[in-house]
């Protein structure tokens, strides 16, 4: 699976798969850098660590990928477990250890493979990779505009969407915040901070895409690059079904679309993610090291949260692959919105380290969203419902979650799985665990999708299921 997509991906004529054996088995007789053989040589030279193999019984292929070395035409394709010669008598035995799962092998390995043997345009679109997010991108848009005069352009209903709002006006009127009212006590509202300025309280990212015709674009683009993320993972087939299934189910008819909240855009940095990692972790793509940057800046400045939850989760995962070679492109990607996002800070709260949304829970909120934390001193209300949210409903709600977290966590499970699926039926295979996770791509996923749910969903009193957006490719 990951040898063809690895040779698609390098764009040259030939590919050897390769591993650092630095004399410990059979002789070195390559020399690999940065996904491509340098040099292979079956008489070995100085400086080789690694070993390939290309003999075979009918013709002998080194020659010919000798000289593909010498050219930089030869793509590697690292692996960590030993392989043998081609014919050898240790690699004969080893086979015939492990036949009876090699058919199951074949199978996964052939059904990865894009496939050539179909035909029509839709065989044709799912076999290319681009065009493919170019569909589910372009269809998207057609489709919801093409269904406005059923669906008109939403309005925002919820405190939420006009404190989302309030940050896309502020910003398409060429500023970072606005100055505060002299008579702000009277206009106090919902999620948005009076003092020191006058400013939303979420993160700056999701105002940046509103209003509704960004809302729409956003959402398109989340469902490419979920198709893009589900690419590094399973085969042509099942990426371009899934593509489809999320661009109905989030897409087209739900909130996320029709509504202000800006889910999409925290869900486009979990697919950002989730797909550099597949790539970094299975092809070893370093190059996606500034994917997976990019992915963690947009969670940075639009669910910091999630920022922290995912970039511990993405740190553990290449510590645990050995593969922390990208992460200077991580770094460097990530500096970028880490220094925004201070700037940010600095103007609307006057501290680079305070956020908006921090100083928002100081002079408001009684309690946080958090399960973990403590009742403080109710602040001054100016208005009686501001009071009857914060101090009485808000409180409520975090008391209940607190007095039995395990239950109010499994039933704020229920509840993501009511939206992102609905039909009860598809919970019963999960009752009937464990499965049989046959692939590193299998394994990997559940134990990412596990971690994901226990670190976002567990620690807050209440979700709604645009606070898991984030990982909405792995649902």
């Amino acid at each position: 699976m990951f040898f063809w997509q690895a040779f698609e991906a390098s764009h040259l004529p030939a590919l050897m798969t390769v591993l650092r054996n630095e004399g410990r088995w059979d002789r070195s007789n390559a020399i690999y850098a940065d996904g491509r053989v340098v040099l292979y040589d079956k008489n070995q030279a100085p400086g080789m660590s690694y070993f390939a193999d290309a003999s075979s019984e009918v013709f002998d292929l080194a020659a010919l990928l000798h000289q593909l070395s010498l050219d930089g035409r030869l793509a590697g394709y690292e692996v960590t477990e030993r392989f043998y010669e081609v014919g050898s008598a240790a690699g004969l035995l080893e086979l015939d250890a492990i036949w009876p799962t090699a058919n199951q092998f074949e199978y996964a390995h052939r059904a990865s493979l894009p496939n050539r043997d179909r035909k029509g345009v839709g065989a044709w679109i799912e076999n290319h990779q681009i065009l493919a997010c170019a569909v589910v991108f372009l269809l998207t848009i057609a489709i919801r505009v093409a269904l406005l005069p059923w669906m008109h352009i939403p309005k925002p209903a919820v405190h939420d969407e006009f404190s989302y709002l309030l940050a896309s006006d502020t910003y398409a009127s060429g500023r970072l915040t606005n100055p505060p009212h002299p008579f702000w006590q009277h206009f106090e509202t919902f999620h948005v901070i009076q003092q020191p300025t006058y400013a939303s309280k979420y993160p700056p990212l999701p105002g940046l895409v509103l209003a509704w015709v960004g809302v729409l674009i956003s959402t398109a683009l989340m469902c490419a690059a979920i198709c893009w993320m589900l690419q590094g993972w399973t085969s042509p087939g099942l990426t371009l079904l899934g593509a489809l299934l999320v661009m109905l189910r989030l897409g087209i008819f739900d909130y996320w679309m029709n509504s202000y909240y800006g889910g999409a855009v925290p869900a486009i940095g979990g697919a950002l993610v989730f797909g550099a990692i597949a790539r970094i972790v299975f092809r070893r793509e370093f190059k996606h090291g500034a994917t997976l940057g990019a992915g963690l800046a947009i969670l940075l400045t639009s669910r910091p949260y999630d920022f922290v939850v995912l970039g511990l989760i993405s740190a553990a995962v290449l510590v645990w692959r050995k593969n922390l070679r990208p992460a200077l492109l991580t770094a460097a990607v990530l500096s970028i919105a880490v220094a925004a996002m201070a700037y940010n800070n600095y103007r609307v709260t006057g501290s680079a380290l305070t956020l908006p949304y921090q100083l928002h829970e100081q002079q408001y909120s009684v309690t946080s969203l958090f399960v973990w934390s403590k009742a403080h001193a109710e602040p001054v209300y100016h208005h009686a419902v501001m009071r009857k949210f914060w101090a009485e409903w808000f409180v409520n709600k975090s008391n209940a979650a607190q007095a039995d977290r395990v239950g109010s966590f499994f039933a704020r499970l229920s509840d993501l799985y009511s939206f992102f699926f609905g039909f009860w039926p598809l919970f019963i295979p999960l009752l009937i665990w464990p499965y049989r996770l046959k692939t590193p791509e299998e394994r990997l996923t559940a134990i990412l999708l596990g971690a994901s749910l226990i670190a976002i969903v567990a620690p807050l009193a209440g979700t709604m299921p645009h606070y898991v957006a984030c990982i909405a490719c792995l649902l």
